[in-house]
């Protein structure tokens, strides 16, 4: 019997066309999002959580020998060799065509997280296919943990998860965003500017997803430089 739950059905985000899609047993969105957040190996599959040190040669299928005082491993004919930095990576992926919270996130996560973290963008529908496929995290879709819950939008789902509301410039920054990018506007007196600003940035680059992420970095960037300096008055 499958061990993943019924299946469920991903909605689009308001505002935005939907490309809603049903997932098979296999592609349980809540399932995936429960394994390590962002963390795969390097052939794409999801690392298992409790996996002990790289001391598996047979994993990569070649006959390994341990190199000296070291923590990697060379094949027989020296040829590949594979570290633990290597071997662990982060990818998150999401619905294409981003608003407020999945260019945030991404900004977050390479800003105090892992700054190499790799972040997809596919049309609604195949978010859990390709999360499955990859062994990327899903984020920012219905019933996952690094999602909307309540209130909160996605940016405060990580701002928890990675315990960054220890910067208080940061904690400012999640009820920006999170008043950017729901229905309550009255959050913060900045969230309807960063939502025009963000907003303006997906309508200069449609269609090109990583374009609007990259463009988005430095009005992040000044956004929390903003939150820095209003909470140090306080």
């Amino acid at each position: 019997m499958s061990k993943f739950a019924p299946s469920a059905t991903m909605s689009a985000a308001p505002d935005e066309e939907r490309r809603d899609g049903s997932y098979s047993a296999h592609d349980d969105p809540a399932a995936l999002s429960r394994r390590r957040p962002g963390v795969q190996d390097a052939r794409g599959r999801q690392a298992d959580e409790g996996r002990a040190k790289i001391d598996e040669p047979e994993r990569w299928g070649v006959d390994a020998v341990r190199l000296p005082e070291t923590r990697e491993w060379r094949d027989a004919t020296n040829t590949a060799r594979k570290t633990q930095t290597q071997e662990m990576t982060m990818k998150w992926i999401t619905r294409e065509h981003p608003r407020v919270d999945r260019v945030a996130c991404p900004w977050l996560v390479q800003r105090f997280v892992d700054k190499a973290a790799d972040f997809v963008y596919v049309p609604s529908d195949q978010v859990a296919a390709e999360a499955r496929k990859t062994g990327a995290t899903p984020y920012d879709i219905k019933d996952v943990e690094l999602g909307h819950h309540g209130p909160e939008c996605s940016f405060d789902a990580f701002v928890h998860k990675y315990e960054l509301d220890k910067d208080p410039a940061v904690a400012y920054m999640a009820k920006v965003i999170r008043g950017a990018d729901t229905a309550d506007k009255t959050v913060t007196p900045e969230s309807v500017g960063v939502e025009a600003l963000l907003d303006g940035m997906r309508l200069l680059h449609y269609p090109d997803d990583q374009a609007q992420r990259k463009a988005s970095i430095p009005v992040l960037d000044a956004l929390y430089a903003y939150c820095n300096e209003k909470v140090a008055k306080k």
